[in-house]
């Protein structure tokens, strides 16, 4: 069978689940995400988590208040999820195995809120992904989403690394690497607005000095359907 990334991050659920306690890279992540939170999403309402993973941003969205369906199609990473919701008890919380794209069969709700936090460029048909978050969500619903730059100089020496030591393993499943500009039109072609974009994931401190698109690894942008 062919290796896939639903099998290389099942395999290393643990690895990934510790980075959001150990690696400044997650810890950034969590801090840039979670402080967009409070002025564009809903307090309470339907949320998807979309690439849900250990489920640290869906439990994090539970504990304020909306109701939250996480999606992954690693099965060790909904494993976690589900043994962290029966740990704290939460009722406001699902976790289903799904590849992505997803089959729309499996929700029954339509969505205030969807996220999906660099896992869009692991899937080859992104397009029918993009059109799928549009027709599960609300009019007015956010979608918020983070995908790697291609403008960061970081991101052709990781490049070149994979082809030179086939390091860091996760970049054999990376399918998408992205301007920007293109990729937020692409989403507000669909019928969205987009409410804001930035930049974070300066994971080289040597790239410092560099203009902030050139020296950022990714950025996240949040729309609001029509």
């Amino acid at each position: 069978m062919k290796p896939s990334a639903d099998t290389y991050f099942s395999d290393t659920a643990e690895e990934f689940d510790s980075g959001y306690k150990h690696s400044p890279a997650f810890k950034e992540r969590f801090k840039v995400w979670t402080d967009l939170w409070p002025k564009y999403l809903p307090p309470t309402g339907e949320a998807l988590d979309l690439g849900c993973g250990s489920g640290i941003f869906s439990f994090t969205l539970a504990t304020k208040g909306l109701h939250v369906t996480g999606i992954d199609g690693a099965a060790n990473m909904i494993a976690l999820c589900n043994n962290k919701k029966d740990a704290l008890g939460l009722q406001n919380a699902e976790f289903i195995a799904s590849k992505i794209p997803f089959d729309k069969s499996i929700l029954s709700n339509l969505y205030d809120v969807v996220i999906s936090s660099s896992v869009l460029e692991y899937i080859e048909d992104i397009d029918r992904v993009l059109a799928d978050v549009y027709a599960i969500l609300k009019p007015g619903g956010i979608f918020i989403v983070s995908m790697p730059n291609r403008q960061a100089v970081y991101r052709n020496f990781e490049r070149i690394a994979y082809k030179l030591v086939h390091r860091p393993r996760y970049m054999r499943y990376v399918q998408h690497v992205v301007y920007k500009n293109d990729f937020n039109n692409k989403i507000a072609s669909l019928g969205f607005d987009l409410l804001h974009s930035k930049f974070y994931g300066r994971q080289n401190k040597m790239l410092t000095f560099l203009p902030e698109a050139i020296a950022s690894t990714l950025f996240v942008s949040i729309f609001k359907k029509k």
